[in-house]
């Protein structure tokens, strides 16, 4: 008898997401979420990528201003030259990570659509892909995500798979270009002393 009752429930809830009726809630508690998450790690790559734009830039700058001074100092050319090419390095993968990469975004999602043969109603939710529509073609696709749910939550999850690619492309840039600052910011500490021993 349980076993019955566990076999309906069960197809009640897979009943769910198969009508034409709106997701469960927790669905779009969880599509919100990632939207948030997603807004939430852009926000971060690039408060992380200002901090190290503006500390390599200013270090850079210093170094070019000062570099007589540093020539003095025991090691000092070494040192110099050091500081230069990691916080360039450092520089260079921050930029990176912040750049807006449209360019990348769309050739990947153009690629993805030819090779899967996606119609126009599939990539809805891409900006920028859908730019050579008509107004009234845009409009049709748009309705025929308005009365599919099947349609809204893959052109989601196709944005979702997307945003993950590009939010874990930036991080790993973040992450060389802090590695990158640290290795540098060691270095010339180690060779600092080593020069006034």
């Amino acid at each position: 008898m349980k076993s019955i009752d566990v076999k309906e429930a069960e197809e009640a809830r897979t009943d769910n997401f198969e009508t034409r009726k709106e997701p469960r809630k927790s669905f779009q508690t969880f599509l919100r979420n990632q939207n948030r998450l997603y807004i939430n790690s852009f926000n971060i790559i690039d408060r992380k990528a200002s901090i190290m734009i503006r500390m390599n830039s200013i270090i850079i700058s210093g170094v070019f201003l000062f570099y007589n001074n540093v020539k003095d100092v025991e090691l000092g050319s070494l040192i110099g030259l050091i500081l230069i090419i990691c916080c360039f390095l450092s520089l260079l993968f921050a930029l990176n990570a912040s750049r807006p990469n449209s360019f990348g975004a769309l050739f990947f999602i153009k690629q993805n659509t030819k090779k899967r043969q996606l119609k126009t109603e599939e990539t809805l939710f891409v900006s920028g892909i859908n730019t050579h529509l008509t107004e009234e073609d845009f409009e049709k696709a748009f309705d025929k995500v308005v009365k599919d749910q099947k349609l809204q939550i893959g052109n989601q999850a196709r944005a979702i798979y997307m945003f993950e690619k590009r939010i874990r492309q930036s991080f790993f840039h973040i992450e060389v270009s802090y590695l990158t600052f640290m290795f540098g910011f060691v270095s010339v500490v180690i060779l600092f002393v080593i020069g006034n021993l």
